[in-house]
């Protein structure tokens, strides 16, 4: 059996390919060049395994950054959310206000169980302002729903501070309201 070795091929010199007409199931064929790719195999391997310290440290840089980027997203979620709710409750408000029979103390309370079944704030943290404008040639109501008439403009502010409802403790939005008004005519 003859074995030659091809100047064309762009092995290594010690890689030695079979000649034509020989067996090429000879195990010489499968063995060639196989002690300069174990040293090449070895020498990837241990780099990656230097290369788990280098993975560690990136995970600890970027991790913090990660989950600050993602409790924004669920802060500024809960007070969009929390907005609107907020606006709702000051729309139904000013609807049941419009009515006739309706009082302030009734506005008010309403509001008030509304964004504590909602959203979980209690009644104390929640300000409502209700006025009431005159129409041309009304009385003055002097901001009683009560003594409004048609076509008085009913007005009702609703304010929350959002430290009262964010999940996050810390101080981006203390100190801030998250405020609706909604104004209709008394029927």
């Amino acid at each position: 059996m003859t074995f030659t070795a091809t100047q064309q091929d762009q092995r290594s010199e010690s890689e030695i390919i079979p000649a034509e007409g020989s067996d090429p199931d000879v195990a010489d064929f499968m063995s060639y060049g196989s002690d300069e790719r174990n040293q090449n195999m070895k020498q990837l391997m241990n780099k990656r395994h230097d290369r788990r310290g280098a993975a560690l440290v990136e995970m600890a840089l970027v991790l913090p950054i990660f989950f600050g980027v993602v409790l924004g997203i669920v802060e500024f979620g809960r007070a969009m959310m929390v907005s609107q709710m907020v606006t709702n409750a000051a729309r139904e408000a000013t609807r049941l206000a419009i009515i006739d029979g309706s009082t302030n103390t009734d506005v008010e309370d309403w509001v008030e169980e509304f964004l504590n079944d909602s959203i979980n704030v209690a009644a104390s943290d929640v300000t409502v302002a209700i006025t009431v404008v005159a129409a041309p040639g009304n009385d003055d109501p002097n901001n009683q729903v009560g003594n409004a008439q048609a076509r008085d403009l009913v007005t009702v502010n609703v304010s929350v501070p959002f430290d009262k409802v964010s999940y996050v403790p810390g101080s981006y939005l203390n100190g801030k309201n998250l405020t609706a008004q909604s104004a209709m005519r008394h029927e």
